[in-house]
């Protein structure tokens, strides 16, 4: 890789302005003194905030991910040699000069250290090939008051880190929020040099804070700082162009934002040698959240492959693009994985074993070693070993099922410790796709999350203290089987014989009532005929039957989701007739009454008509 245009800058700019030696090529003598002090102060007074612009930008463009800072390297071991603890105590102003460029060599020197510091940092995140068990990169801060430059460049380290290590966790929420007032502050206080690097540290905080704000329940984020309310949301995509990842964030949240010509037009471009890696992304969300087909998924697995062939072969590489290829790869599987376990279409053990050593296949050769499918897959597990044990069958996988289910586990469990190290992101992409233009700066700010969505570690841990409840209930239900089957056994007689029962009853009660209201008819009606009667008999006997095949209807369990509907039927058959016979019963009051008055009022008419007479 080349060296930084940055540390290049760096390099040149120091040993033109401080070859070896050249505080005693000033002139020194009683009428040039002063003159010369003044310059020298005047020279070390622009480098250090020339210092701190440069290397600010380096860190802010991601500039030695894609490039090295050999020369910086250099430069410090140079320096480190000729740095002093203490220098000659009088008071010449040679002396005064020489201490201000020790002091300068210091910032020098911390600058580069805080420099490597976080480049070692970033390295260790990217650099997942390093699989060790535990590694820490400590940074051995100086006792010295450090330069108010070097303490800013330090901030701008931290910023640019924390995208590094993107969570929902409430206290980096709130270390973001710091950072935006603090940085905010400084902003009104600096020249016009340092506030555009402000303004740019300020541009990635409000990105990343404006991306963890779709995440919660009001789509903003809403805190108070010295008793005063702001509010962070993301801002309309559209101000932004096309191709910018900013644009594009919303639409891959929500696929159905996309245009199909939009769509169409990257299926065209997925055939072309030079693929945005951004463009099969988009694809894989919207096939498996759109069109849900398992063939396109397929066919798009394969061309991702054919261009993970293509870049291996290219010229691309860097420690940035290398890693997108592995994290692209990883999520292109994951994504798959996902679509199957989600619709489940013809799934079984074998296939599911076959997609898992693919996954598997994949971890190893990418050394990203992700958690996500292995939580899928538990899941799906639990809720299969949990049907299964519902049913009452002797011949079944459940054991084969169950094994499967403790080797995914622990493979769980070692991926999330795992992630919890690395923090890596779901799906890194390729260094220029993944970068914002800064105008003031004349860089391009490097955005590692791009389409990235915050890890919750904190959610997550409450899911596997579940998870790991739910897979040692379902071992002991499995290792037990025999003695759970058996009580599925004794529960489904017990069942059958209560609803036995309950159809026995429910035909002795109608048989009796049957009686009994036979009784009731042929005794009760001396008065109507033998027809009548039987006809009693049969409208008695085909309301009996029906209360029979109605309670028979009601304990089987068969028809359940039909029950509903036809008991709700039958109410409202109920309630019509019982208004009708309700309705009935006061016209046929209403008639009697009529009548009655009518006879009442018949013999008053004959007696007038007797009198008159």
């Amino acid at each position: 890789m080349e060296e930084s245009k940055f540390s290049q800058s760096i390099y040149d700019k120091f040993m033109s302005d401080f070859p070896e030696g050249w505080i005693e090529m000033l002139d020194w003598s009683d009428g040039g003194k002063k003159k010369s002090l003044i310059a020298g102060v005047t020279k070390i007074k622009s480098f250090v905030p020339f210092l701190f612009s440069n290397a600010s930008k380096l860190v802010l463009a991601g500039d030695f991910l894609v490039g090295n800072i050999k020369k910086l390297t250099d430069l410090d071991s140079m320096i480190e040699k000729g740095l002093q603890d203490t220098v000659p105590d009088d008071k010449r102003l040679q002396t005064k000069l020489m201490i201000a460029y020790s002091d300068m060599l210091y910032n020098l020197h911390d600058a580069i250290k805080l420099l490597r510091y976080h480049i070692s940092l970033v390295q260790d995140r990217l650099d997942v090939q390093k699989n060790h068990p535990f590694s820490a990169i400590l940074y051995g801060e100086t006792d010295r008051s450090k330069n108010e430059y070097i303490e800013l460049f330090e901030l701008v380290c931290e910023v640019c880190f924390m995208e590094y290590i993107f969570s929902y966790d409430e206290k980096y929420i709130q270390k973001l929020l710091i950072i935006r007032e603090i940085l905010d502050k400084r902003n009104k206080e600096k020249s016009v040099d340092v506030k555009a690097i402000i303004e740019a540290c300020l541009t990635k905080v409000e990105l990343l804070l404006s991306k963890l704000s779709i995440f919660s329940k009001q789509k903003q984020i809403n805190y108070n700082y010295n008793f005063e309310t702001k509010i962070i949301s993301l801002s309309e995509p559209d101000k932004y162009q096309p191709d910018d990842f900013r644009h594009l964030f919303l639409k891959y949240m929500d696929p159905d934002r996309l245009d199909y010509a939009q769509v169409l037009e990257w299926q065209k471009n997925s055939h072309n040698k030079d693929v945005a890696m951004w463009q099969l992304a988009f694809l894989m969300r919207y096939y498996t959240k759109i069109t849900k087909s398992q063939e396109q998924i397929d066919s798009l697995i394969s061309l991702g492959e054919k261009h993970h062939k293509e870049y291996i072969k290219g010229e691309e590489h860097n420690l940035i693009n290398d890693c997108a290829d592995r994290s692209f790869r990883n999520y292109m599987y994951n994504s798959r994985l996902s679509f199957i376990l989600d619709n489940r279409k013809g799934l079984n053990i074998q296939k599911l074993e076959k997609e898992i050593a693919k996954i598997e296949s994949v971890q190893n050769e990418t050394f990203i070693f992700n958690y996500h499918p292995f939580q899928k897959i538990v899941e799906y597990l639990c809720a299969k070993i949990d049907d299964l044990l519902k049913e009452d069958r002797i011949e079944c996988d459940i054991e084969a099922y169950n094994t499967l289910l403790q080797k995914c586990y622990c493979k769980l469990k070692e991926n999330y410790e795992w992630c919890k190290h690395h923090h890596p992101y779901l799906m890194q992409l390729r260094y220029n796709f993944s970068t914002i233009k800064d105008e003031a700066n004349d860089i391009k700010i490097f955005c590692p999350s791009s389409f990235c969505r915050p890890l919750r570690f904190k959610v997550l841990k409450e899911k596997m203290e579940q998870l790991n409840i739910k897979v040692s209930m379902l071992d002991y239900q499995v290792r037990h089987i025999d003695e759970h089957r058996d009580l599925i056994r004794a529960k489904n007689k017990i069942e059958s014989m209560e609803r036995k029962n309950l159809e026995q009853m429910g035909l002795y009660a109608s048989v009796t009532t049957f009686l009994v209201g036979l009784l009731s008819i042929f005794i009760g009606n001396t008065n109507t005929s033998i027809t009548d009667k039987m006809g009693y008999v049969i409208a008695l006997g085909l309301i009996l039957l029906s209360f029979v095949c109605l309670g028979y209807f009601l304990v089987t369990e068969r028809f359940t989701k039909a029950k509903p509907w036809i008991f709700g039927l039958l109410g409202i058959i109920f309630l019509i007739t019982l208004g009708e016979f309700v309705f009935s019963l006061k016209n046929d009051s209403t008639d009697k009454k009529e009548n009655t008055i009518k006879e009442q009022s018949a013999p008053k008419e004959v007696k007038e008509i007797s009198k008159t007479r």
